[in-house]
């Protein structure tokens, strides 16, 4: 049995040959794009927003603010009123510093006054 290539199977091989090479050029021009984009330091122009959250903060304050309040309290030094704007002060610093942080669920007791 003898192959007979005719002109018409020669054009057809010879197109079919010219995609695959279209194709090769994309996905090497595609590759290039994705490795200037990684040494530039950029991502790919694909951008997903995700919702932060945190179990709990501690809520003594950074210096330990409440403690100190609360035992001034307790020593007859300080009154109630003063130890409930100490708290509240304190509460809401901490409500605004999660969220200028971006935390999107603050803890339920972490509760904006």
């Amino acid at each position: 049995m003898k192959l007979v290539f005719t002109p018409s199977m020669f054009a057809e091989s010879e197109r079919a040959s010219e995609l695959n090479q279209e194709i090769i050029n994309l996905e090497h021009a595609m590759h290039e794009i994705l490795h200037r984009f990684c040494l530039e330091g950029l991502r790919p122009p694909v951008e997903r927003k995700m919702a932060s959250h945190i179990v709990g903060n501690p809520r003594m304050g950074p210096k330990g603010e409440l403690k100190f309040a609360l035992e001034s309290f307790w020593d007859g030094k300080s009154t109630a009123e003063d130890l409930k704007k100490v708290s509240v002060d304190l509460r809401s610093s901490i409500w605004k510093q999660m969220s200028d942080a971006g935390i999107k669920y603050i803890p339920s007791n972490q509760r904006r006054i």
